[in-house]
């Protein structure tokens, strides 16, 4: 899984004008039709390159 299949929620919250959202890794996974793990380790980038900060059961968006 790339990073790209974890966006469309991410995308569609910031058309909304969402900052945040709540989602577990699981529910994100399972959405995006892959496993948690994958989802994880693309969260983990994004988070790493300030795009997002992940946090308990919610993740704020900070840009795209």
């Amino acid at each position: 899984m790339t990073s790209t299949s974890a966006l469309p929620p991410f995308c569609g919250a910031a058309r909304a004008g969402l900052r945040e959202f709540t989602a577990t890794h699981d529910e994100l996974a399972q959405r995006a039709g892959a496993t948690r793990e994958n989802v994880s380790r693309a969260l983990k980038r994004m988070e790493r390159r300030g795009k997002i900060v992940c946090h308990r059961g919610r993740i704020e968006i900070r840009e795209l």
